[in-house]
């Protein structure tokens, strides 16, 4: 799936660089629950960081 480190940022004029650290998304792996019924997934969205990471 493309991204753009950007377009996270883009609905968020007022947040300085400082303010949008910290609060990366974390995105549910179900695929893996089929596997493992007893336990969730969670991948953390590292695209979404100020710096693209």
């Amino acid at each position: 799936m493309p991204h753009r480190a950007l377009s996270v940022f883009e609905n968020l004029p007022d947040q300085s660089i400082l303010q949008r650290i910290g609060n990366t998304p974390l995105i549910r792996i179900r695929l893996l629950e089929k596997e493992f019924p007893h336990i969730t997934f969670y991948a953390k969205a590292e695209w979404f960081n100020p710096g693209g990471s």
